[in-house]
């Protein structure tokens, strides 16, 4: 990638997450293979339930025997095994398809999970929303700036081919223009550029890509105009972890 490239080398992608599924993979790889960057999957195999399985009255509802019975730890380690199992094939083969770099990580720390990655300014962690902010869209938001500089909030359904990339942007010297202008040169996209001073969230024109500092809308904004307008955002944060 060139110096005047986008600022970006991979893509993160939590696939331990319940709003993870196979639409959010799949997008992911194709902004991933838009930009040709690295796709990032991490898992996060949780020890907590095996922990507890371990406790003598640790115990489970099974729904097909209609009783209580003992957690049992083999059965736990086998349904974890077989969600890792999952989660890593459904990412080799989105990215596979997109026939982009790939790297896929178990986590079994929730510390390691938490921390900045290498390279958090070169990262764009992805989170999912569908509908209005809530508190757990804000605590996700929060958590995926945690691990990267930038955060792709992707809507719900599928995601425009093709379109502008659009810089929402505070002033002159507001860096969403230079990351967006490079987005679009490496999508082969046209730029537009929307003063977020003098519009609102309700003029935001159609387009394939968002690009905004983060802080220019609100948590609620940003949900709002994922959702309603179909079309991915990314938000970049500018300052130090």
């Amino acid at each position: 990638m060139s110096s005047a490239g986008p600022p970006f080398k991979r893509i993160v992608v939590d696939l331990h997450c319940s709003g993870c599924d196979r639409l959010i993979v799949q997008q992911a790889a194709e902004f991933a293979q838009m930009l040709q960057l690295e796709l990032f999957g991490r898992f996060f195999a949780d020890p907590a339930p095996a922990r507890l399985a371990a406790l003598p009255f640790a115990r489970e509802f099974r729904v097909g025997e209609r009783a209580w019975a003992p957690l049992e730890g083999d059965n736990v380690s086998l349904e974890l095994s077989l969600a890792i199992a999952a989660a890593e094939r459904l990412f080799t083969q989105m990215s596979a398809a997109a026939a982009i770099p790939r790297r896929f990580q178990i986590i079994h720390d929730q510390d390691v999970l938490e921390q900045p990655i290498d390279g958090r300014g070169e990262s764009i962690a992805v989170i999912h929303q569908s509908g209005y902010a809530s508190e757990s869209f804000d605590r996700t938001l929060e958590s995926a700036f945690q691990t990267a500089a930038s955060v792709l909030i992707l809507p719900g359904g599928a995601a425009p081919k093709s379109g502008p990339i659009l810089a929402v942007i505070t002033g002159p010297n507001d860096p969403a223009a230079g990351i967006a202008a490079a987005l679009a040169s490496a999508a082969g996209e046209r730029l537009l550029r929307l003063d977020a001073q003098a519009g609102t969230a309700a003029q935001v024109p159609d387009a394939r890509l968002i690009v905004a500092r983060r802080g220019t809308f609100s948590n609620a904004t940003l949900a709002l105009i994922a959702a309603r307008k179909k079309t991915p955002v990314l938000v970049v944060d500018t300052e130090p972890a």
